[in-house]
């Protein structure tokens, strides 16, 4: 027996689908892919945030609604090239929340306060970024994030690994460091490759 909000979930997804059907849909909609509905995407989400820092509820509901139609609507772009769909989407999230919250699916005793919740977080998604081929700290941030987002991300993962200093002198210390390390690496190189002819 279906429930409410399953037949509410349902029902978005065969709107998006009669929307996008190839002889009944409509023309604008069929036309579309997820690289054409991304600045979309993007949009909604900044109109969320929007709509929470003022505080605004009703635009709020709205406003999710349209990130969630977003969201339906690449979940079943995906369905028709056979890749996933919105049961995946939302089995992956919550299997991704529950690995990420071992003190509270697992009752981990080892998690205790905010900075143990955030280390673990941390060390999570770096596993993750592993896993799936990502081995430098900063692989992983999103090259779609306006620029000033951009940087203070990759200055806060560099900063985690030691790579921020109060005064510019030090960061040209360091810079001049790594500098010498790599012209050191060169030359053993090119003497490497010399001393074998």
């Amino acid at each position: 027996m279906v429930n409410k909000n399953q037949k509410n979930l349902q029902d978005i997804i065969d709107v998006v689908q009669q929307l996008r059907h190839p002889k009944k849909g409509c023309p604008w909609d069929i036309e579309q892919t997820s690289k054409s509905l991304s600045k979309y995407t993007l949009e909604e989400a900044y109109e969320v945030v929007e709509a929470i820092e003022k505080n605004n509820y009703s635009e709020l509901e709205d406003e999710l609604g349209d990130l969630l139609l977003q969201v339906i609507y690449h979940s079943v772009i995906a369905a028709e090239k056979k890749k996933f769909n919105i049961f995946n989407v939302i089995d992956k999230s919550v299997q991704k929340m529950r690995s990420r919250h071992p003190h509270i699916f697992l009752k981990d005793s080892s998690i205790k306060s905010i900075e143990d919740v955030n280390n673990f977080w941390e060390l999570q998604k770096k596993n993750e970024r592993k896993k799936k081929g990502a081995n430098s700290i900063l692989d992983g941030v999103s090259i779609s994030l306006p620029a000033v987002t951009r940087s203070i991300k990759l200055q806060k993962r560099a900063a985690k690994e030691g790579f921020d200093w109060k005064k510019p002198e030090d960061t040209l210390k360091k810079v001049r460091e790594e500098l010498n390390e790599l012209t050191f690496e060169m030359k053993l190189t090119i003497k490497r490759k010399y001393a074998k002819n």
